[in-house]
């Protein structure tokens, strides 16, 4: 097991807390906006709570600088802790969108120790490893509640 930060810091290697800050806010920005504005402009830039939104194009910055009050106000309501004071629009390059979240995991079926083939039950008896035994038994008690050999009790 590793912490959280550990994982963060690989992950996100030399990134000064302003720049984590400024990808999160790129995650609220794309929850909190229109989905045409978020594919249209995204925050490229934090300093001194001015938030530089890049976008594809001058009539994209004109239109959104008209709608920055609103736009903030949607940020803010998403992000409470959101440190961004001004927005300020630039045509630039748009950063990547933030990966979207991972679906959750499948159910993992397990077939009881008792059901399983009275082969693997002897082959599990050979390994010496207690620890392994167990990874081994769950390995094959999931695979065989797969299979489609298997049919459902």
């Amino acid at each position: 097991m590793e912490g959280v930060a550990g994982v963060v810091a690989r992950v996100m290697p030399g990134r000064a807390p302003h720049d984590r800050e400024l990808i999160a806010l790129n995650a609220y920005w794309c929850r909190s906006v229109p989905q045409r504005v978020a594919e249209n402009a995204r925050p490229a830039r934090l300093r001194r709570g001015d938030l530089t939104i890049h976008t594809r194009s001058p009539a994209w910055a004109n239109t959104l600088q008209l709608e920055g009050e609103s736009l903030l106000r949607a940020l803010r309501s998403r992000f409470p802790q959101c440190v961004v004071t001004r927005l300020i629009f630039r045509v630039g390059p748009l950063p990547d969108l933030p990966l979207p979240p991972r679906p959750p995991p499948k159910p993992v079926h397990v077939v009881p120790l008792r059901d399983l083939p009275e082969t693997v039950a002897r082959e599990l008896a050979f390994i010496q490893n207690d620890d392994v035994r167990e990874a081994v038994r769950h390995a094959a008690s999931v695979g065989l509640a797969d299979s489609p050999s298997r049919k459902p009790q």
